[in-house]
């Protein structure tokens, strides 16, 4: 079975941990129970464990905060290939899924396993947010940087609209899949429309 490393800024037990989050512990869930070996490296939110194991068998590694967990993730990628830190128990992944909320983890450059890249939404109107000159590295790095470092990585979307703007950045629509999000199966004793 493959050992797969899933990269992501946030998980859902974060305080501001959403969506994203879900979609992407849904994945890992799915690849666990399949006999994967499933890391899912993450920032550290106040109060959550440095690692952990889900009921799914996903296991969890955390450190950084909102912009050190991208560059902390990158060196703890480097250190595990030599069987360090805290992804040394992984070594090295057959694969890696890097959530590019914005900004990817760069994974491409600490890992010769193919690299699939996560991307819920382009984020051209967010970026004014983060101030000018945030805003300017983060949209260059987006728009211009990655879709040339990972020319070569597939990426996964959740819709068509997405996946236009991906290929209007210059990524080759061959490699671009639309995998939709899904719905949890209802609770037993729920009633469809209920409460």
């Amino acid at each position: 079975m493959a050992r797969i490393l899933l990269l992501c800024w946030r998980d859902s037990t974060h305080p501001q941990g959403g969506g994203s989050e879900r979609y992407l512990e849904h994945v890992a869930a799915g690849l666990a129970a399949a006999g994967h070996t499933v890391v899912y490296r993450t920032s550290r939110s106040a109060g959550a464990a440095r690692t952990g194991v889900d009921d799914e068998g996903v296991r969890f590694s955390r450190g950084g905060g909102r912009f050190t967990v991208y560059p902390r993730a990158l060196a703890a990628m480097l250190l595990g290939r030599v069987g360090l830190g805290p992804l040394g128990g992984l070594r090295r992944p057959d694969v890696v899924l890097d959530t590019q909320n914005g900004v990817p983890f760069f994974s491409r450059l600490a890992t010769r396993a193919p690299v699939v890249l996560l991307v819920h939404h382009i984020h051209r109107e967010q970026w004014p947010v983060a101030g000018r000159l945030v805003a300017r590295i983060g949209w260059w790095i987006e728009s211009w940087l990655s879709p040339r470092l990972h020319a070569r990585s597939q990426y996964v979307t959740v819709s068509l609209p997405s996946a236009d703007e991906l290929a209007g950045l210059g990524v080759d629509p061959a490699r671009i899949a639309v995998v939709r999000g899904g719905l949890d199966p209802l609770p037993d004793g729920v009633a469809p429309g209920g409460p």
